[in-house]
């Protein structure tokens, strides 16, 4: 029952993404940065293929530096936590010369909330998982699928 909700979560915030991200992208694209929703929704339904497959991608970095750095070893927490943080980095990152400095904070915010451990633990976490989506999108560029972007991790 747990899946079926989070699946239906997960759809439900794909969705306001790709309709924020259709309606109101156009009025913010020039403050966004480049790793947040709006390289995923600007190209339609490949844009929500292409945000979930992010998610996921985003997801299996988190896992895999939680694995090293915590004790939670819940893939689903993870997915959880990569929508949570592509999110705040939705609703902070587009704000004029202080976005980029607040998404980042917000995002070690939410690793700080959904992992245990204070604000070094969360800071070595997020390294790592930064240093995991670096190398899963080398991994993708080497192979031809470099279109696919970690998504919920910032700078990626």
């Amino acid at each position: 029952m747990s899946a079926l909700v989070a699946l239906v979560s997960l759809l439900v915030v794909v969705f306001a993404f790709y309709v924020a991200g259709r309606f109101v992208g156009v009025l913010f694209a020039p403050f966004a940065p480049a790793g947040d929703v709006f390289h995923f929704v600007s190209a339609g339904t490949i844009g929500v293929v292409g945000l979930l497959v992010g998610l996921l991608l985003g997801a299996l970095a988190i896992h895999g530096a939680s694995l090293v750095f915590t004790d939670e070893e819940s893939y689903l927490h993870a997915l959880f936590t990569a929508v949570l943080g592509e999110a705040v980095l939705f609703a902070l990152g587009w704000i004029p010369f202080f976005g980029p400095i607040l998404a980042l904070v917000g995002w070690f915010g939410v690793l700080k909330w959904r992992y245990e451990g204070g604000w070094l633990a969360a800071g070595l976490l997020g390294v790592g998982t930064w240093l995991v989506a670096l190398v899963l999108d080398g991994a993708l560029d080497l192979v031809g699928l470099g279109w696919f972007r970690t998504a919920g991790i910032p700078g990626i």
